[in-house]
């Protein structure tokens, strides 16, 4: 018997039930503490600027006088962003503030007349878009949604609070594409604090694991501002281990294996009918189309795991968590100001959904992305949302299917990377139709 094989039996057999009852004592704990990762007081910091005539927004006066927006249980598990449960004239609500996100007075205060402030929110609307066709129509709006009391007359807190609101992500996608049924409802704002609608369904929680074990929250309250820290030091550990052989082959895919089950027997709401699954899938690909095709220009998900969308009561796909959406001139820009040795240097966000290469010659990167929403969203998650449906089933024929959505994802893989809205719409027609096809059966026996 190799040392291989004597290691992979000593982990399936002694480590697998220890680890098992690791990650339920976590997950006991996880869901027994309160977490206060949303910190401090935000209430009373976003009154305190609202009297003093810093920040506007429709649901200040809810917050800081009627008192019909209120602050419920924090759903945070990381501390550069404060989510809340909350109650809005006695609906639910999910109530966010991304913090680090300062506004400051004194770069608004020379503004006179009403056209500066508009030019304001129009050079904000240019870095994000370009010299858009219909960028001046965005700004009419925008500028209308900041005029709070509707009196014509924008004030430098009525700007100040909707330009940081545009250099947010999130914010900035739900303002300037809140007419699609793909984006959760945003009814309102008081500053950098943002209401949007509350979604029964987590993606994941039906469909798919994507969670990562860094991503719970497990110290006690005490120990939680070196929580980051700790987390970010335990990625650098990460990373070091996967330089060894024997970590990669062996204890990387048991812990994978580890999470699936954890997933499937303890985080997983329910089991998904394969119609559900298709359901999904084909509102997923609408997603992609709405963000592929605004008026202004192209959004590209930098983070598009199955975590960072949700379902409405009537089924339809959201996006949940937007923090890392952007429109892609912005993204652009952003990669080309990149001083790069190489091609890991060229990307935005945390992963490598939005990356380019680098120009040796130049030492920069180029504005050109390696791949779309078609590309990452299709090929990562069609396969994840219908991963062992024979075994789920306990339907050995459904292997076929398994593998004729494996084959598709494969195909998405190798799209090209389209430019043009319309190339785009093609590809994901050309998607949905094969998803349709396989939904009816219609693919090779594999038997």
């Amino acid at each position: 018997m190799t040392i291989y094989r004597i290691i992979k039996v000593f982990m399936k057999w002694c480590l697998l039930p220890g680890f098992v009852a690791a990650v339920a004592s976590v997950l006991v704990l996880f869901i027994s503490d309160y977490h206060e990762m949303c910190g401090k007081d935000h209430v009373k910091e976003l009154c305190n600027q609202y009297e003093q005539n810093l920040i506007a927004g429709p649901l200040c006066h809810d917050l800081c006088q009627s008192k019909t927006l209120t602050f419920d249980t924090c759903l945070s598990t990381q501390p550069d962003k404060a989510i809340y449960k909350g109650t809005w004239k006695n609906e639910e609500v999910i109530l966010k503030i991304r913090n680090g996100v300062e506004i400051e007075s004194y770069s608004f205060s020379h503004l006179k007349t009403n056209e500066d402030h508009k030019n304001q929110i129009s050079a904000t609307v240019k870095i994000l878009f370009g010299e858009c066709e219909n960028c001046s129509d965005l700004t009419d709006r925008l500028a209308k949604t900041a005029d709070v009391n509707n009196d014509g007359q924008l004030t430098p807190a009525e700007t100040m609070t909707m330009v940081t609101l545009l250099q947010t992500p999130e914010p900035s996608m739900m303002l300037i594409i809140n007419d699609s049924k793909h984006v959760p409802e945003m009814y309102g704002y008081c500053g950098k604090l943002y209401a949007v609608e509350k979604l029964p369904v987590i993606a994941d929680s039906v469909f798919g694991y994507t969670w990562n074990f860094l991503d719970l929250a497990v110290l006690p309250s005490i120990l939680e501002p070196f929580e980051d820290s700790l987390k970010r030091n335990a990625e650098i550990i990460y990373k070091s281990l996967k330089t060894f052989k024997i970590v990669r082959e062996w204890i990387f895919p048991f812990i994978e294996d580890l999470k699936y089950f954890v997933y499937q027997k303890i985080l997983r709401m329910r089991l998904p009918s394969l119609e559900e699954r298709f359901n999904f899938s084909l509102s997923l690909m609408d997603t992609v189309l709405a963000l592929s095709s605004t008026p202004y220009g192209m959004f590209q998900s930098c983070d598009s795991h199955l975590g960072n969308f949700g379902l409405s009561v009537n089924s339809e796909v959201k996006i949940i968590d937007g923090d890392q959406v952007l429109p892609i001139h912005y993204l652009q820009l952003v990669l080309t100001s990149k001083k790069c040795i190489n091609d890991r240097n060229c990307r935005v966000g945390d992963f490598y959904e939005c990356s380019s290469e680098c120009d040796q010659s130049t030492g920069f990167c180029t504005s050109e992305l390696e791949k779309r929403n078609i590309q990452n969203i299709c090929s990562d998650s069609l396969a994840l949302i219908f991963r062992n449906i024979s075994e789920d089933f306990k339907n050995q024929t459904l292997i076929c299917l398994e593998k004729a959505i494996y084959k598709l994802a494969a195909f998405c893989y190798t799209l090209p990377t389209e430019k043009l809205v319309s190339e785009i719409k093609d590809d994901i027609e050309i998607v949905k139709e094969k998803l349709l096809h396989i939904s009816r059966g219609e693919f090779d026996s594999c038997l």
